[in-house]
């Protein structure tokens, strides 16, 4: 029986997911995991619910000790990994430590891509990045988001609700091009009801003194900010792992089915990781993958099966639960929309491959599942 150490790099969902599916399958194998930050786990989704449920971040943290009981996993904080060799499977820390692994997995997650810096224009992709923006957000009265992807419109939302007035600017809809135009537009309808205000174009936010100001297309918006949120998409850490010999595409590390990289015994799992040319960087998709790579490092033979992935967007005034097609090709979308539902569908040659619901058409969710899964 195998007995070196399945070693994980990165304390996010995706790491902690493969030492749980681990566990559930009675590993007797040492779990190592090694973490830049403090070694508490959270669920990074809801961070964007706290201002209006009036739960801080730091609420949201596990201790470190209690994550690795859970997970049966040694957690070691603070230990940032800046090299690998895999010929001698190690891995270095930047304080001189080396760790050996029988297997490695990569979790290292994405960073939010970075196009503008100021005092005030932040990203939140981690607890510590919401730490540092509750001070500034609690006194503020307007925010600037850039994004309408699923994380801009759901701080949106969250803080419209708390009384915030938002404008959100993006190229183009809420959502866009995941979804067709019709429940980008169903969605937008609903979130302006609820307060949010949306801004088609370019974005190039503007200092001026103490005053956070925007343009747009290079129009002045009339609006003064108190904030800016960057939500405009994320970007794969992948630069030591490529550096190492680790083959990268347009999102991340490359996979095969087993979510394994182009070197033996390494795997890759959520942000950080490119499958079949696309990111897959959503919790449901980080947990199938989890499972994949547990059972291999099990020893089964155990390969992806995605299929369209449920996903939810979880603003409270235009929800919507969906399973996106993996590929938009030949089918076409089918959509009724009402102001209190919505039901979208889309087929390829007569097969039900993706579908979008919200308002009351949600309830079917399961029917619509089923339907996928035959």
């Amino acid at each position: 029986m195998d007995r070196s150490p399945i070693v994980i790099v990165g304390g996010g969902l995706a790491g902690f997911a493969v030492a749980r599916e681990l566990k559930q399958r009675g590993n007797t194998r040492d779990v190592l995991m090694l973490t830049a930050d403090e070694g508490r786990f959270y669920a990074k989704p809801l961070l964007s619910h706290g201002l209006s449920r009036a739960t801080p971040a730091a609420a949201l943290l596990m201790s470190p000790e209690k994550a690795a009981s859970a997970n049966q996993v040694r957690v070691l904080p603070r230990t940032e990994v800046v090299r690998a060799d895999f010929e001698a499977t190690t891995v270095h820390a930047a304080d001189g430590r080396a760790f050996r692994y029988g297997d490695l997995v990569v979790a290292t997650g994405a960073r939010p891509l970075d196009f503008w810096h100021g005092d005030r224009i932040f990203s939140v992709n981690s607890a510590s990045d919401m730490s540092r923006l509750e001070p500034v957000l609690e006194g503020a009265k307007r925010i600037l988001i850039a994004g309408a992807g699923f994380v801009g419109l759901e701080f949106a939302n969250d803080w419209a609700k708390a009384g915030k007035q938002v404008t959100v600017v993006s190229l183009d809809g809420p959502l866009r091009p995941l979804v067709p135009q019709s429940v980008s537009g169903w969605v937008e309808a609903n979130l302006t009801r609820a307060g949010v205000r949306f801004v088609r174009g370019r974005l190039t936010p503007v200092h001026e003194g103490a005053d956070l100001c925007a343009e747009v297309d290079g129009k002045r918006l009339t609006a003064r900010f108190d904030l800016m949120l960057s939500a405009v998409g994320l970007g794969p850490d992948v630069a030591l792992w490529n550096q190492a010999g680790l083959v990268t595409g347009r999102h991340g590390l490359v996979v095969n089915a087993r979510f394994q990289t182009n070197v033996a015994h390494v795997y890759a799992v959520g942000d950080v990781m490119e499958f079949q040319g696309q990111a897959w960087r959503f919790v449901t998709a980080l947990n199938h993958a989890a499972k994949v790579i547990a059972s291999n490092l099990q020893g089964e033979e155990s390969c992806e099966n995605f299929g369209a992935l449920p996903i939810s967007l979880k603003c409270p005034d235009s929800p919507l639960a969906m399973a996106l097609p993996r590929v938009q090709g030949s089918g076409s979308w089918e959509v009724k929309a009402g102001d209190a539902d919505l039901e979208a569908t889309y087929r390829q040659d007569g097969k039900l491959r993706g579908f979008v619901l919200g308002g009351t058409a949600a309830h079917r969710r399961r029917q619509f599942e089923d339907e996928l899964a035959a």
